[in-house]
């Protein structure tokens, strides 16, 4: 085997090698995203169970002070669903990012992969 082959075979090693990490890699991301959406879907059945407790307590307390603090309540459930929801999206906007660039970087490695094949083959 000549010194060309060889790194050809070296490279080829390599590259598999990275390869197989990158598609490890996109298999985690896809994994954590998956839990960021059960986390979105907990905060929604979390912001049903916080809208029935407002409305059991409406019910239960009645005068202007009463409303004042429902409206309170309310105003700051609001405030914490969309905060969550920000946040949440965001991470999962993060995540998408990191899958499409380790994509990216699989395409690059089968390309380069194939260019050193065609090498190897000749």
């Amino acid at each position: 085997m000549d010194k060309d082959s060889h790194l050809i075979e070296t490279s080829l090693r390599t590259n598999k090698r990275q390869q197989e990490e990158e598609e490890e890699k996109v298999f985690q991301l896809r994994q954590k995203l998956q839990g960021q959406q059960w986390l979105g879907e907990d905060l929604e059945h979390i912001h049903k169970q916080e809208m029935q407790l407002l409305d059991t307590l409406r019910k239960g307390w009645q005068g202007a002070d009463a409303r004042g603090f429902h409206n309170y309540l309310e105003e700051q459930q609001q405030r914490d669903l969309s905060k969550w929801k920000k946040e949440i999206r965001q991470q999962e906007d993060a995540i998408e990012e990191s899958i499409q660039e380790s994509k990216t970087r699989l395409l690059n490695f089968q390309t380069e992969q194939q260019e050193l094949q065609a090498r190897w083959f000749k």
